[in-house]
């Protein structure tokens, strides 16, 4: 039988798993970053740089 995914994260030490979108990858420029923004991350960060530390 195959484990389910949460008794893999416990297994692998992952206390939290969550989505990112990949269109977001980049940093907001001349955007209010005081909002949320559903087109870029909010954060100094050079285009792909979570990809970049997510991909291992």
């Amino acid at each position: 039988m195959r484990p389910s995914r949460q008794q893999s994260r416990r297994r692998e030490g992952v206390g939290a798993l969550s989505l990112w979108a990949a269109f977001r990858d980049r940093p907001c420029t001349g955007e209010d970053s005081s909002k949320a923004s559903d087109s870029c991350s909010g954060v100094e960060q050079e285009d792909g740089a979570f990809a970049e530390a997510l991909s291992g």
